[in-house]
């Protein structure tokens, strides 16, 4: 569901801005912003406070106003070659937390799949250019948000996102060293969400030797969507910790049977 425009005439637009140029605190103006709807006239004050947020020191407060300033502005642009650029140049900024990135590459996603569904083309080339940069290996947990989002793009447009280059992207994920636990999580998801069963091996493996409950829940969650029946006893043999991970286990059997028993072989009477 796409997020109106509110069409505001001139003195909207400066009563709007003069309040928020009075606002004598941070908190103020956050509390300014959040009643400021996204509007076509609006878009070159949010791009200020944006570019302004960036060459701020980030406190809490200031990350708050940044993200809100980047969800009006996304949703007051319409086209999509302009907000891809936008979010690299956040993406780009070293002086950006991870939590901005992931926000900006986040809205900025969900925007571009409704300009896309209402017929307004996206650069695919650039489009992956903004993943080939928040996959990078000094980008840390923006590297999930990335594969999250491509497998998003890749279910709704798939013509912009191949299968084949998210799994290339997973391949080279997995082999980095020390991968942050929530990258992991990503990507076993994506596994999953693609039938992705060339990784077989990397999600046997996780069960077996997992870093956390939580990866050995994904990769069982995994296995439940591209496991074979030689899988089965892989899940058999596994003692849950927790009542998450029995009823995954439990669930991954059922899916693999399910999958697998052709339907000829269903007895009948």
């Amino acid at each position: 569901m796409t997020t109106p425009l509110k069409d505001l005439n001139q003195e909207n637009v400066e009563t709007l801005q003069t309040a928020f140029a009075n606002a004598t605190t941070t908190k103020e103006r956050i509390l300014l912003l959040q009643t400021m709807p996204p509007s076509s006239q609006l878009v070159d004050f949010y791009q200020a406070l944006i570019r302004r947020a960036i060459d701020s020191p980030s406190s809490q407060e200031a990350i708050e106003l940044q993200n809100l300033a980047f969800d009006r502005w996304v949703k007051s642009v319409a086209d999509p070659s302009e907000i891809l650029e936008q979010t690299n140049t956040i993406i780009l900024e070293p002086a950006q937390s991870i939590a901005q990135k992931d926000f900006a590459l986040r809205a900025s996603i969900t925007r571009l799949d409704q300009l896309i569904s209402l017929g307004h083309p996206a650069n695919p080339e650039q489009l992956r250019q903004l993943l080939d940069i928040a996959l990078q290996k000094n980008q840390a947990n923006l590297q999930g948000t990335a594969l999250l989002a491509g497998a998003y793009l890749h279910s709704r447009h798939p013509e912009l996102v191949g299968s084949k280059y998210l799994e290339d992207q997973i391949e080279v994920l997995i082999d980095t060293p020390n991968l942050p636990e929530y990258n992991q999580a990503c990507a076993l998801q994506v596994i999953a969400e693609l039938r992705l069963t060339d990784m077989l091996p990397y999600v046997r493996d996780q069960i077996r030797h997992p870093g956390s409950d939580a990866i050995k829940l994904k990769a069982i969650q995994a296995l439940g969507a591209i496991g074979t029946n030689e899988d089965l006893p892989l899940l058999n043999e596994q003692e849950a910790s927790t009542p998450e991970l029995f009823w995954a286990t439990i669930h991954a059997q059922e899916q693999i049977k399910e999958r697998l028993t052709p339907p000829h072989s269903i007895a009948t009477h």
